[in-house]
This record gives C-alpha cells, sequence and structure tokens, in this order.
C-alpha cells in the first residue's frame, strides 16, 4: 500500500469521533500511538491506529446502550407523574381528594382550624358591595322623582 494513503491527518480523527478534552496529539502520546508526519508536514496517524479507535469506539457505546437497557430493565415500569385527571374538568384537589378514598384535608389532619381570613375578605366585600348598590339605587330613586 502507498505510503501517503496509509496515513490519516490528526485533525481528520474529529470527523469520526470526539476530540478528547487534552486534544488529539497528547491523548494519541498517552496511549502509545506513533504520530508521523505525512509529506505535506501534517501530523498524522496509521490508518491501523484509526481503526483500533473506532472500533474502541463502537465497543464504548455497545457497552453503554447495553448498561441502559439493563437499568431500564430493573427499574420497571415507568411511574405516572402528576396528579390523575377526573372527568368533568376538575381541579388537581378534586382530582387527589377523588382517587384516594382516605385523603384528609390538612386541617382534619392536624387539628388545625380552617382559615377563616378569606371567608372574612370575602363577607366584607359582600357587605360593602351590597351598601353601594344600595346607595347607588337610592339616588337612583331620587333622581327619577
Amino acid at each position: 500500500m502507498n505510503e501517503g494513503t496509509d496515513l490519516i491527518p490528526v485533525r481528520h480523527l474529529s470527523l469520526d469521533l470526539d476530540e478528547p478534552i487534552t486534544g488529539w496529539e497528547s491523548a494519541l502520546l498517552e496511549r502509545g500511538v506513533e504520530i508521523v508526519d505525512d509529506d505535506l508536514g501534517r501530523p498524522c496517524v496509521r490508518r491501523e491506529a484509526l481503526g483500533d479507535l473506532l472500533r474502541e469506539e463502537r465497543e464504548r457505546l455497545a457497552r453503554i446502550a447495553a448498561e441502559s437497557a439493563a437499568r431500564a430493565a430493573a427499574a420497571g415500569p415507568p411511574v405516572p407523574a402528576g396528579i390523575p385527571a377526573i372527568e368533568n374538568g376538575g381541579s388537581a384537589l378534586e382530582s387527589l381528594m377523588a382517587n384516594d378514598p382516605g385523603y384528609r384535608t390538612p386541617q382534619a389532619e392536624f387539628g388545625r382550624p380552617a382559615p377563616r381570613f378569606l371567608d372574612e375578605l370575602l363577607e366584607e366585600g359582600q357587605r360593602h358591595q351590597a351598601g353601594v348598590q344600595a346607595e347607588a339605587e337610592s339616588k337612583k330613586a331620587a333622581g327619577t322623582r
């Protein structure tokens, strides 16, 4: 085989493989792969070295896929996320209460009274609105006389 076609430029390795963090040249030297210059002066590796790298990458990816499949099989079926929906478009709380017969409100569970401040504010707003409406009706009745 021709010596020139037997060499692969180091820069071309990134076309098929992810470049190591330390860079190709230092990673290849750590592995004991000989780096030679081609006829243009570019750093290159022999085709066999690239073949070894590609084979190792395929084996690594196959091992990762097998480990992932084994973990997925060991984990069992996925756990559904969220609160199951109820018919007629109820709220999440209604869905939670409907699907759990032993559901108890936090007030019942912890013995706390239900907060009243919102009810009190609502009642105050209703009284105020009734007063405003009564005043508007009395002005309207006085204006039509």
